[in-house]
């Protein structure tokens, strides 16, 4: 600290110094600030990703107790069914996420034409498949964390949603909680009818 005032008590005496110093210490400032919002922005969507993860840690609690048949069951005035919600659920994170931003999907891509919006279920999905549904719940929101972190999404283009315009990955993961909030409320009310 001393020689820090020393060194600054010296650079006043030399105007040419003075000013070097001082533009050096405004790009200091500047690329903190960078890194800051930086760390804060990544902190901020990991937080977003984690509760994601938790919606979907609790829709699953929720619909642990209920049998193959029962999450294929679709009600008397709906159009599809727990395990289809649930598996769209992952379609559209994929899509949102991966596939806007040019990037491949880290799922089976057989997956996206069945549970794309508009959609309906074809037929009965099975207990492995169901399984390989939940687990995907999960699995999927682990590998958009890394990717995130590293980078992947970096180029996102500006794109239009049925609600408004995305221009970022960080859109697309807060209209994915969103999402994920609107399927919740789908998934309750099929729960209660079954």
């Amino acid at each position: 600290m001393i020689r820090l005032i020393l060194v600054a008590t010296n650079i006043v005496h030399n105007p040419f110094i003075l000013i070097r110093f001082e533009l050096l210490w405004e790009n200091l400032l500047y690329l903190l600030k960078t890194k800051q919002t930086y760390l804060f922005n990544i902190h901020l969507m990991m937080a977003i990703i984690e509760k994601i993860g938790n919606v979907r840690r609790f829709l699953l609690n929720q619909i642990s107790d209920l049998s193959p048949e029962q999450l294929n069951e679709i009600p008397k005035g709906f159009n599809n069914n727990v395990i289809w919600n649930l598996a769209h659920l992952v379609v559209a994170q994929q899509s949102l996420c991966y596939l806007r931003a040019g990037q491949p999907v880290v799922i089976d891509e057989r997956y996206m034409p069945l549970y794309k919006p508009g959609t309906k279920p074809e037929g009965l999905v099975d207990a492995y498949e169901i399984e390989k549904i939940k687990d995907m719940m999960l699995s999927t929101l682990d590998t958009l964390k890394v990717d995130y972190a590293n980078g992947v999404f970096d180029n996102y283009p500006v794109s239009s949603i049925r609600y408004g315009e995305m221009a970022s990955i960080d859109d697309a993961l807060q209209y994915v909680l969103f999402h994920e909030g609107i399927h919740f409320g789908y998934i309750m009310a099929l729960k209660k009818l079954l």
